[in-house]
């Protein structure tokens, strides 16, 4: 569940300075029989990064919903994320590369 608690975020995903492959929210869904994203008609749920994440688990991931965005191209790179040190992690765990391309990544 999204929350914009602090204490709860970092529950979610871990230390700040651990890889985001080892969170708790990235390994549930790597573990995970299958991953539902549904899809709606308002946002392109892939507009957001953290959406990206479900990628860790390509083979057990099923979209169903609006075809709105159908053939909108999404890149990671792209994505919106609110907090800079969650983009990094996240771009990080997706496409690899260090910290230190912060400021690409930004």
């Amino acid at each position: 569940m999204q929350s914009d608690d602090p204490a709860m975020v970092a529950q979610q995903i871990g230390a700040v300075d651990a890889p985001l492959t080892d969170a708790p929210f990235s390994r549930a869904i790597q573990h995970a029989r299958e991953i539902l994203v549904v899809r709606n008609d308002m946002v392109d749920v892939y507009s957001r990064l953290w959406c990206h994440m479900y990628g860790l688990a390509p083979n057990h991931t099923k979209v169903v919903g609006s075809d709105a965005f159908a053939g909108v191209m999404t890149s990671c790179l792209d994505a919106k994320c609110r907090d800079r040190g969650d983009r990094v992690r996240i771009l990080h765990a997706l496409i690899g590369g260090s910290a230190a391309n912060a400021e690409l990544v930004w």
